[in-house]
């Protein structure tokens, strides 16, 4: 079987029918016209669709001194997709879409950024690599192979992004530093402080003054909806903002190029339109 394209295969199962005891002198076979193969209704496979039945009769040599007739049967198989569609494909894009989410959280909040990221990264090892008992056993990628391994590459690729942030933030750091801007230096120090104070607090009492604050909040939002807009991308890292749309590109391409190429332009073991 050949399995480059799996799931998105199709498969010829051959049966040859002969006598090699009886040379074609003593004995020939004829498919009976002008339905030599037909196939029992009602009768399906699980994972498969019967796309058509093709018979042929031809002479093969022996090794003896005459050839043998013989008769063969074809059967060409279309794998059903459904099933890994569902269990797969699927879900390794919402994985890789949840990846995402971090791009939109304060660099500042260190613990749910590495969470998210090492949490999306288990799952699709999990996900992609771990089910593997029902796929089948090959020395090759296949099409399935290269779809879990590119995910996984975008999902990894988000964790090293934020790893980019923090040593261009500590480059920078040490830039100030080295150019007397000690000032400069205390104020974002103390800006980060008061985040992680912020994103670090457990408990959250709704007393008076809390109450007071989130009304008010609401109220500004509703009368400008794009205040968050306009002041949010300060507290962003500009790695982030470009990530947000060259993350998704990228992986809308990837999947544009895998779909057309496995579908259209990778030969099957016989050919589609035959």
């Amino acid at each position: 079987m050949h399995l480059r394209k799996f799931p998105l295969d199709r498969q010829t199962c051959v049966l040859l029918l002969g006598s090699y005891g009886y040379s074609i002198k003593d004995v020939t076979y004829k498919w009976k016209v002008p339905l030599p193969v037909d196939r029992e209704e009602g009768v399906n496979l699980a994972q498969y669709d019967l796309v058509e039945i093709l018979t042929n009769e031809q002479v093969l040599p022996s090794s003896r001194r005459d050839n043998v007739s013989v008769i063969s049967v074809e059967f060409r198989l279309s794998r059903h997709t459904g099933y890994f569609l569902l269990q797969v494909y699927v879900p390794c894009t919402l994985i890789v879409c949840c990846s995402w989410v971090s791009f939109w959280i304060d660099p500042a909040a260190v613990p749910a950024r590495v969470s998210l990221g090492v949490t999306t990264v288990l799952s699709l090892t999990t996900l992609g690599f771990g089910g593997r008992a029902s796929m089948p056993r090959t020395s090759y990628a296949t099409a399935l192979d290269w779809f879990v391994i590119l995910c996984f590459a975008f999902v990894f690729a988000s964790m090293v992004e934020y790893a980019c942030i923090n040593y261009i933030d500590k480059v920078s750091v040490q830039l100030l530093t080295s150019a007397g801007g000690d000032r400069k230096i205390q104020r974002k120090k103390l800006v980060v402080s008061k985040r992680k104070k912020r994103l670090n607090r457990s408990e959250f009492g709704l007393n008076k003054e809390t109450f007071s604050r989130i009304f008010h909040w609401f109220l500004r939002k509703f009368r400008d909806p794009w205040e968050f807009v306009k002041t949010s991308p300060n507290k962003f890292s500009a790695i982030d903002i470009y990530s947000r749309k060259i993350f998704p590109i990228c992986f809308g391409i990837f999947n544009i190029i895998y779909w057309i190429a496995f579908i259209y332009y990778i030969d099957n073991e016989f050919p589609i339109d035959t």
